[in-house]
C-alpha cells in the first residue's frame, strides 16, 4: 500500500484534496504529491493556490483530452472548478524543478506552461501510462516516484547550497555572514533556481508558516505574528491580507469551518 496521506486540506464531499509524501530520496526536491477529486457539484467559491516558492506540475484527467501544466507562481492564484474534477499534482520544493530538469525558472514564472512543450525526459511515456488508466489516481504515485528518481540519477542531483539554506531562507533566520557567501551570491542563486529575491521567498515562507499555525486554531493571532517574524499583529495582518486576500482571523475561521464540517471518512 502507498504511504498514508499527509493532512487533507479541504472538506468533503464537494472536493477532496489530499497530499502524499514522495520517496525519501526525493525530499530535497519534492514537497509532496497531491490528488484532487470532485465528483459532482461546483465549489461555491474559487479556490486559492498560495505561492511558497515551489512549482506545481498538474495533470488534469477529467476532460476528454487530458492535459498537464507547469505553474510557477509568485502571487496568489484563484481557480474555480465545476463538474467532475480529477487532478494529480507534483509540488516541487523551491529550486527542485531546476535541480532535476535544468529549466530556466525565469521563463516559467507566473505563466502556465503546457508540459508537452518542455520536452521533459520520460514525460511522454509517463503521461501515456497515467492517462491510459487514470483511476484511482493514487495508484500512479509510484510512477511519479520512479520518473523523478530516474531523472535525479540522470542529473546526478545532490542537495546543494540552496537545499541547505532553505529552512532558514523560508523563516528569515539566515545569517549569510556565517555561510561563506555574499548577499549578491545569494540573490543570484535564488534568481536562477527559484525565480525570486531572498526577501520575496522569506515573506512567502512566513505567510505559509502562519497559515499552518492558524489552522491549528489554538495559538492567538498576536503570538503567531511574532513567531513568524512580524513586528506586531498589525504588521502581520497587513502582509497576510496582501498575500491571501483575507485577514488572519477570516482565514482561520474559513479553514476551521471546513475542517469541522468535514464528514467522517467512510
Amino acid at each position: 500500500m502507498y504511504p498514508r496521506p499527509l493532512t487533507p486540506d479541504s472538506p468533503r464531499p464537494a472536493v477532496a484534496l489530499v497530499h502524499y509524501a514522495p520517496a525519501m530520496a526525493l525530499l530535497p526536491w519534492i514537497q509532496s504529491y497531491w490528488v484532487l477529486e470532485q465528483t459532482f457539484s461546483a465549489l461555491p467559491t474559487p479556490q486559492k493556490l498560495h505561492p511558497d516558492g515551489g512549482v506545481s506540475l498538474i495533470l488534469d484527467l477529467a476532460s476528454a483530452a487530458p492535459q498537464a501544466t507547469l505553474m510557477a507562481s509568485s502571487r496568489l492564484v484563484y481557480q474555480s472548478f465545476s463538474g467532475p474534477v480529477s487532478r494529480l499534482g507534483i509540488r516541487f520544493q523551491p529550486g527542485g524543478l531546476v535541480a532535476l530538469f535544468g529549466l530556466d525558472i525565469q521563463e516559467l514564472m507566473d505563466t502556465p506552461i503546457p508540459v508537452a512543450d518542455l520536452s521533459l525526459p520520460g514525460w511522454d511515456r509517463l503521461f501515456a501510462c497515467i492517462t491510459d488508466a487514470p483511476w484511482p489516481l493514487v495508484r500512479h504515485l509510484p510512477l511519479l516516484d520512479n520518473w523523478l528518481l530516474l531523472q535525479a540519477r540522470a542529473q546526478q542531483a545532490a542537495p546543494g547550497t540552496l537545499q541547505r539554506l532553505l529552512p532558514w531562507l523560508l523563516t528569515g533566520r539566515l545569517d549569510i555572514s556565517t555561510q561563506g557567501l555574499s548577499r549578491r551570491t545569494l540573490e543570484r542563486l535564488l534568481r536562477d533556481q527559484v525565480g525570486l529575491a531572498p526577501a520575496q521567498l522569506n515573506r512567502l515562507g512566513q505567510i505559509k508558516r502562519a497559515r499552518n499555525l492558524l489552522i491549528g486554531g489554538v495559538q492567538p493571532v498576536s503570538s503567531i505574528a511574532l513567531d513568524c517574524g512580524f513586528h506586531d499583529q498589525a504588521h502581520f495582518t497587513h502582509h497576510f491580507r496582501r498575500h491571501t486576500d483575507e485577514t488572519p482571523g477570516a482565514y482561520r475561521k474559513r479553514k476551521l469551518t471546513q475542517i469541522y464540517n468535514r464528514p467522517p471518512d467512510s
